[in-house]
């Protein structure tokens, strides 16, 4: 402090023109700084949204007729009690078409995302019903002529991703479910129906990889000019564009002082880290809160101005469901707020059924956030398991004796669980139901 306070007095002396540099400097540094992680948390998601729909064709429905394995390691918290159906598509040649095929009483829907992960809308079991149908999908500002009596989704932006999910009640059936998956179609308005490409197993894709530098922002001004944002992002992005973050700029090619080209790019280097935290102080707010259990808040897939949550969900579930359609649950935490691991034996009931109209599974992960291998084979359990009855499920990695129906096999180190309760009921939705604490049986 004494040696700051010299500096100072010292400078004044000459006349206070060199002193104030160096702070100025800092603080410039510092700005830019948060301005790179403000930035990332805006771009994080809608790369990852970008990046992961890579390998898929354009406008081509793709049915991918298998249940995910723990190999598969494309997303994180992946579920295994439906079979996909994939679109990457691309609006500016005019509205699309998507045929739905008569599926019955097995749940299904097809959700539309925009190219900032919001959902723009459904088609399904619990929104337009079990028959068959055509939709037509509409880019922002297209005022195309649509036939009378055609119901439209209507994306906000030109790029957007379907995403559909069927449920598959036995891993027995999925042979019969290829004809339903490829009853699926894509096609321009006015135009011929390409029915659903169908694959018998998934793609071996490896996780995307985000640019590093300052072409991580490059990538995001890219998608930020070829769909714009809300106006409230705009917004929210216009103070960035100072270090060349904005549409039709470029972050490497912006002329920056090193120390501030220094602080961007150490902002995309500790970006993740960052939303990481943010991901574990609203999960341990939550646990407390819910004996344990996280839960995906109201908002997710509607997030309006909350890119923080909108970042958060794209960590821990990219392409989740708005709460409507579907409630996620997380438990990485037995009651008492202690992690769940491998190393003990723990027990969760549920003395009535989970409130969910079209079913409800409980799958295991490991600390990756992946499936877990077992002698089972088993990944979850779930009302086509267990039933709609009073049921306690074991969680634990030896098998408990007596138990096997009811048990969920665990890894030997952390893990987590997540409960999915489709088309659930108001309390579910709401928030004003939520299950029992996970029980450690074995925990001094």
């Amino acid at each position: 402090m004494r040696g700051l306070v010299a500096a100072v007095v010292a400078a004044v002396a000459m006349g206070g023109a060199a002193a104030p540099a160096p702070a100025l400097a800092a603080s410039a540094e510092q700005r830019a700084y948060r301005a790179g992680l403000s930035a990332y948390v805006h771009a994080y998601p809608v790369l990852m949204h970008r990046l992961s729909q890579r390998t898929f064709p354009t406008n081509t429905l793709v049915g991918i007729n298998a249940l995910t394995k723990p190999a598969d390691r494309l997303i994180v918290l992946p579920n295994v009690d439906t079979v996909y159906t994939v679109a990457k598509l691309d609006l500016r040649g005019g509205p699309l078409v998507v045929h739905v095929p008569a599926v019955g009483d097995r749940y299904f829907e097809l959700q539309l995302m925009d190219a900032y992960t919001n959902v723009a809308g459904y088609i399904g079991t619990r929104t337009t019903g079990p028959g068959p149908g055509d939709y037509a999908i509409v880019g922002p500002g297209d005022a195309t002529p649509i036939p009378a009596g055609m119901p439209v989704l209507h994306s906000p932006t030109m790029d957007a991703l379907l995403l559909g999910r069927t449920l598959v009640r036995s891993p027995d059936e999925l042979p019969a479910l290829k004809e339903l998956l490829a009853g699926y179609a894509l096609g321009p308005l006015g135009g011929e129906l390409t029915p659903s490409l169908v694959l018998d197993e998934r793609p071996r894709t490896p996780p995307p990889t985000l640019p590093t530098g300052l072409a991580f922002f490059d990538l995001f001004n890219q998608i930020l000019a070829e769909d714009p944002p809300t106006a409230a992002e705009a917004q929210a992005l216009a103070p960035l564009a100072r270090y060349g973050i904005g549409p039709g700029l470029s972050a490497s090619a912006t002329q920056q002082p090193p120390a501030v080209r220094a602080a961007l790019e150490r902002a995309v280097r500790d970006g993740r880290r960052y939303l990481d935290r943010l991901v574990e102080q609203r999960r341990r707010r939550a646990i407390r809160a819910n004996a344990g259990w996280g839960a995906f808040e109201p908002k997710v897939g509607a997030f309006g101005t909350d890119w923080k949550l909108r970042a958060m969900t794209a960590v821990i579930g990219l392409w989740a469901n708005t709460p409507d359609e579907a409630v996620y649950l997380i438990g990485a935490n037995d009651s008492k707020g202690r992690p769940l691991t491998g190393r003990h034996r723990y027990a969760l009931t549920f003395r009535t059924p989970p409130p969910a109209q079209a079913f409800w599974s409980l799958t295991m992960y490991d600390q990756k956030l992946g499936l877990v291998e077992n002698p089972l084979g088993r990944q979850a359990l779930g009302d086509r398991d267990l039933g709609r009855r009073p049921v306690t499920i074991r969680l634990q990695h030896d098998a408990p004796k007596g138990r096997t129906a009811t048990w969920l096999p665990a890894p030997r180190g952390p893990f987590t669980v997540a409960l999915r309760l489709y088309v659930p009921t108001r309390a579910a939705v709401e928030g004003r139901w939520r299950p029992a604490g996970i029980r450690c049986l074995d925990c001094r």
